[in-house]
Order: structure tokens, then C-alpha cells, then sequence
């Protein structure tokens, strides 16, 4: 459904549980998109420049087929709608992305705090109103996870100082452009990244920071192991990339996946 440009509410039939695809772009005045029954999309999932788009229901959404794409999509304020989507794409075949950018007023990511698996590239950039990732059950990212321009990350954590389940990256872990992001705390579960780390234009990584409990003091940030006391949980020993044991591995532990 593209450029329909009256189309204001869409209400799916109670009895509506699979389709193949769907995909939406381009719809200026859509507020409503209901699909109460719908489970699974077996194909690909796209809701893109959906400027006024606010009410979304796809709570009973577990799968995504392949590629699910969440992009341009100014009014939605969390991804609540997608709290039962547990898998997109193959792991093991390493198909399906997860995309979503630029949808400037979602405030958390609470909303996939059931995600166990992406099958290829999972990405999040510039969603400004994010100050954290809780990506609870997220173990696998079969292709490269990439944070790009998420201003409000201080690091990976969930807001209470609890660390991403993440363990393994199949191919890039890629850090870019994120303005105020301190360290990598959060990742301290990752022990497999498939390719390569790449880390590129986040200014205040690494960098020397005021010690919160002592101003006539500051600390320096390691890149990749977080070695301040900025964290509560740093009273537990340094957090970042510490389990981290493999990188360019050529049998990385996903299930079919063969490494670069």
C-alpha cells in the first residue's frame, strides 16, 4: 500500500493471522494501522514515512519471515505494538535485517524486549529519544549489529545497569556516530563477533570524564573495557567486552553460518 494519500485507518479483519508481505510507504494522513490477529508475516515487513501514523496493533506478531523495516515513522512513540515478535529472518540461513531508523519520537525499546534472534544485519540509528537498549532476550545477530547515531546511549546497558544478552555478532559489530556514548558497558555477554569491530566518530569514547564521586578527579574510558567507576556496577569490576574471545572467526557459534 503506497501513496494512498486519504487512506486514514486500516482495520484488519479479527481472523487475519499470516500474510506474506506487508509493506506500507508513503501514506501522509494514516493514523491507524490495526491488525489485532496477525502472527506472522512470512515475507517482509515495511512501515516506512508514515509521518502521522501513532496507533499501531500488531501485538500478536511473533514472526517476520525475512526483512522488517521501521523507517521515516515520525509519530510512533515506543515499538510496544512489537512486544511479541520473537524472530526475524533465519539465523541460521543468516537472512531477514531488522531496521529501524529515524523514527524520531521513539522514546524506548522496551517494545522488543522479546527479540531472541535477527537473521542478518540488525541495525538502530538515530533514534534520538532512546537513552537505552533492553533487548532482553536478544542472543543472536546473525549478520552486523549496528548502533549509528543513537545520541542518547551512554553505553549498552538497560537502564538498570543489567547488560544486553547478546553473544554473538555473526559478522560486523559496528559503533558509529553517536554522540555521547562513554563505553561499551553492556556488552560484557558478546564472545563471538564473526568479521570485524569497527568503531568510528563517537567523540566522548574513550575520552577523559569527571569522576562522579570525586569532581577534582577524572577518568579515561577505555575503548572497549570500561574502566571507570562512572557505572554502579563498575563496583563489580570492569564492564565492556569482556567475554569477548573470537573475532574474525570462521565458524562463529551460529547454527549453518560459515564466517568471512
Amino acid at each position: 500500500i503506497d501513496t494512498e494519500g486519504q487512506l486514514v485507518q486500516i482495520d484488519g479483519s479479527p481472523q487475519l493471522g499470516e500474510v506474506g508481505d506487508l509493506l506500507m510507504h508513503d501514506l501522509p494522513v494514516l493514523t491507524t494501522l490495526n491488525l489485532p490477529a496477525l502472527g506472522q508475516v512470512d515475507r517482509d515487513l515495511v512501515l516506512n514515512n508514515l509521518p502521522v501514523l501513532a496507533n499501531v496493533n500488531l501485538n500478536a506478531l511473533t514472526t517476520i519471515g525475512n526483512n522488517g523495516e521501521l523507517t521515516f515513522d515520525k509519530a510512533i512513540a515506543n515499538l510496544d505494538f512489537l512486544a511479541s515478535l520473537n524472530t526475524v529472518g533465519h539465523v541460521g540461513a543468516r537472512t531477514g535485517h531488522l531496521l529501524i531508523a529515524d523514527d524520531q519520537n521513539v522514546a524506548d525499546t522496551t517494545g522488543l524486549n522479546g527479540l531472541q534472534s535477527v537473521g542478518d544485519d540488525f541495525i538502530l540509528a538515530r533514534l534520538a529519544g532512546v537513552q537505552h537498549l533492553t533487548f532482553d532476550q536478544l542472543g543472536q545477530v546473525g549478520g552486523t549489529f549496528e548502533v549509528t547515531g543513537m545520541d542518547g546511549i551512554p553505553d549498552f546497558t538497560d537502564g538498570n545497569n543489567q547488560p544486553l544478552p547478546l553473544q554473538t555478532v555473526g559478522d560486523t559489530l559496528r559503533v558509529q556516530d553517536n554522540a555521547h556514548l562513554l563505553s561499551f558497558a553492556g556488552l560484557e555477554n558478546l564472545t563471538t563477533v564473526g568479521l570485524a569491530i569497527a568503531v568510528d566518530n563517537n567523540p566522548v569514547l574513550g575520552t577523559p570524564q569527571e569522576d562522579p564521586n570525586d569532581s577534582q578527579n577524572t577518568l579515561t574510558e577505555g575503548i572497549l573495557v570500561d574502566l571507570g567507576n562512572r557505572h554502579a556496577a563498575d563496583q563489580n569490576g570492569d564492564l565492556g567486552l569482556l567475554a569477548l574471545t573470537l573475532v574474525g572467526n570462521p565458524n562463529p557459534a551460529i547454527d549453518g553460518v560459515q564466517g568471512d
